[in-house]
C-alpha cells in the first residue's frame, strides 16, 4: 500500500471504498493510513459519525484490485435481469 492506493475496509456490513492520503509509521513499525473514504454517507449515518477519521493500521485495509472489480461490475450488468437494476433495495 502507498499513498494514492485504493482501499477497501468492511464495518458491519458496510462496504467502504477510499483512498490513502497519508501514511505514518509508529516507533513500533506498524504503517497507519489517512483514508479519504469516497460516497460514505451510508457509514456516516449507521455510526453517526461526523468527527475527522481516525488512522488506519494498514491490516485494518484491503487493497481494491481495480481491474477485476471493473470486470465484475461489467458482468454483473450483463447477467443481471433489468428488474433488479434499482441501484437502492430499501432495508429493514
Amino acid at each position: 500500500m502507498n499513498i494514492g492506493s485504493f482501499v477497501w475496509s468492511a464495518f458491519s456490513g458496510v462496504l467502504r471504498f477510499g483512498t490513502i492520503v497519508r501514511m505514518d509509521l509508529d516507533v513500533s513499525g506498524w504503517a497507519y493510513c489517512s483514508v479519504i473514504w469516497h460516497n460514505d454517507d451510508v457509514y456516516r449515518r449507521a455510526t453517526g459519525t461526523t468527527a475527522p477519521e481516525r488512522l488506519y493500521r494498514v491490516d485494518e485495509l484491503n487493497l481494491v484490485p481495480i481491474s477485476h472489480l471493473a470486470k465484475s461490475i461489467v458482468q454483473h450488468k450483463v447477467t443481471s435481469p433489468a428488474r433488479y437494476s434499482d441501484p437502492e433495495v430499501p432495508a429493514c
